[in-house]
């Protein structure tokens, strides 16, 4: 495998069920045709990328079960991810609009980096009304660009 180039697994848990993807380099996940390629196991997804990329990689678990905002380096992840799924399949995802960077970055902060906190002080943002809806916006197309990228119908 090319050395400069990122692969990890990712096992998006959603609806109490198991779906591995493979995340790589700069924010794209790997597709079959106009769909996200989607591994049942994570064996499965290894043994893809032991043969396409001769190693093993890291699993990265996220729970898209549990959207929960007050922890904003969860939030942040989810959000990326499904942005990242979104611009692999060019869909229109509303966390990526210009409108929403403001918002994005108090979850950047919020998150209390320690390369962007230097303070020491903890963060905590505090979010007003027309904040809360677009969290829930985002958490609603989250949702939307999942079902889509997973192929589960409601």
């Amino acid at each position: 495998m090319d050395n400069d180039i990122i692969v990890v697994i990712v096992n998006i848990i959603f609806f109490a069920q198991n779906y591995y993807s493979i995340w790589y380099d700069f924010d794209n996940l790997l597709r079959n045709g106009d769909k996200m390629l989607v591994f049942r196991s994570s064996d499965d997804a290894q043994s893809y990328c032991i043969h396409e990329f001769n190693e093993k990689v890291n699993v990265w678990n996220l729970n898209f079960d549990e959207i929960i905002v007050s922890n904003c380096s969860l939030f942040l992840d989810q959000w990326n991810v499904v942005g990242d799924i979104a611009k692999s399949l060019n869909l229109d995802f509303i966390g990526n609009h210009d409108d929403y960077t403001y918002l994005y970055s108090k979850f950047v902060y919020g998150s209390n980096i320690p390369a962007l906190n230097t303070s020491g002080k903890k963060y905590i943002p505090t979010f007003d009304e027309e904040e809360k809806q677009q969290i829930e916006n985002v958490s609603k197309d989250m949702i939307r660009i999942l079902k889509f990228a997973l192929e589960i119908d409601d």
